[in-house]
């Protein structure tokens, strides 16, 4: 097979090789690289996606939160508690003591102990001690209880003597006064 045809076949063996390089450059040099930024594209695309979605989520949570929070202060507005700071101790033993004298109580002592701070509210323990009948001690503590609702009674003992004719004893009161937390 020397003549034409061998020419031609080598002619025909060059182009289908010059035509597979140039393919395969074509695809390297250009097609690979679109094809994978496509890819990473798509990939960035569907990241955004779920991106925006989540933040949607999150922005209605944010909104919810934020409507049960105006709720929450409405309500807190609306209530007729409003505490004290425990820098107020001496106007909260005043008031304690005007209520236990319109009751008819002697006291004795009256004294404070350090409050003890907690995440919404503090607690100042008063201590009080005197004299005076049951009912006198029944009367201060209703009293305390409609006058000033932030103090509760956290103990109470009460004593007497045989001897005593007319029904007064000794009396030695805990209160719990409920104070608005200290700043940070």
């Amino acid at each position: 097979m020397n003549g034409p045809w061998r020419r031609e076949w080598q002619w025909d063996a060059a182009g289908i090789a010059l035509v597979a390089v140039l393919s395969l450059t074509a695809y390297f040099a250009g097609f690979r690289p679109l094809l994978a930024g496509h890819e990473e594209w798509t990939a960035r695309r569907a990241a955004l996606a779920a991106q925006r979605e989540q933040a949607a989520k999150l922005q209605k949570a944010l909104t919810a939160a934020q409507g049960r929070l105006e709720e929450t202060r409405a309500a807190l507005a609306k209530l007729p508690l409003r505490l004290q700071p425990a820098s107020n101790v001496i106007a909260q033993l005043a008031a304690v003591s005007a209520l236990a004298n319109e009751a008819g109580l002697r006291i004795d002592d009256i004294h404070p102990e350090r409050g003890v701070p907690g995440t919404h509210y503090e607690t100042v323990s008063i201590q009080i001690v005197g004299s005076g009948t049951y009912t006198k001690c029944t009367r201060f503590v209703s009293r305390l209880c409609k006058v000033l609702p932030d103090t509760n009674v956290s103990s109470l003992e009460m004593g007497t003597t045989p001897a005593d004719l007319m029904g007064a004893g000794t009396f030695r009161f805990g209160l719990c006064w409920y104070t608005a937390p200290a700043p940070r």
